[in-house]
């Protein structure tokens, strides 16, 4: 099992992800554990017949999660990955344990510490080392904004060299684009003055803020 670190709470809340494989595991999100177990007991037919689905392994998964308190977990699945967010340790690791021959990677918080922070300030992100060795923050515009601000912000945003803040060639063009905005448009800022000053420029239209916490500034140990 691969162990990774938890640099930022998944979908803003859960900070404990695990990673599983099992043939035809979306179907848990698309249709339902009660399906899932009636297909699996050739009760009921799936769009994803013709593939080779091991039906009693599968059976076996979905008989192991629904034992848990699924109100207390996020489950995201996509062909035969199913990952499972969760809050709790002690639920982590019971799921871990029980999802044991399924787990092929998990991402959990280094230590307390590092949890508090990302639990205190859903916008932490931390890293070995600032983006490019200089930017504290990063901006997320919204997908869309009206041409005119768009304009104005792109020529805001070339004033100023990469000490003060970095936006990619593929966002400027984005901005800069006469269609309607579409996709993540986002800009590296050095400082708070300086993301002051670009909250000002844009309107209202920045979906959220990240700040970067380097690991070495803070007293952790693994």
């Amino acid at each position: 099992m691969k162990k990774l670190k938890t640099n930022k709470l998944f979908y803003g809340e859960w900070p404990y992800k695990i990673n599983t494989h099992i043939n035809g595991g979306n179907l848990i999100k698309t249709r339902g554990i009660e399906y899932v177990k009636k297909f699996c007991t050739n009760e009921h037919r799936s769009p994803l017949y013709k593939r080779a689905i091991a039906k009693e392994k599968l059976f076996n998964y979905v008989c192991i999660l629904e034992t848990f308190d699924l109100t207390k977990i996020k489950i995201r699945a996509e062909y035969d990955t199913v990952n499972i967010f969760v809050k709790d340790k002690n639920l982590y690791s019971k799921i871990c344990q029980a999802l044991d021959i399924y787990v092929s990677s998990v991402v959990e918080p280094v230590n307390e510490e590092e949890l508090s922070i990302l639990l205190d300030n859903n916008k932490s992100v931390f890293c070995d080392r600032l983006p490019h060795g200089i930017y504290q923050y990063k901006a997320i515009f919204k997908s869309r904004i009206p041409l005119d601000v768009r304009e104005k912000l792109a020529r805001w945003l070339v004033q100023y060299d990469h000490s003060k803040l970095l936006v990619s060639n593929d966002s400027l063009h984005k901005l800069e684009n006469q269609k309607t905005l579409w996709g993540e448009c986002f800009v590296y800022v050095a400082d708070k003055n300086m993301l002051i000053l670009l909250q000002l420029a844009s309107q209202g239209y920045i979906r959220r803020t990240e700040e970067f916490i380097v690991r070495s500034s803070i007293n952790t140990s693994s």
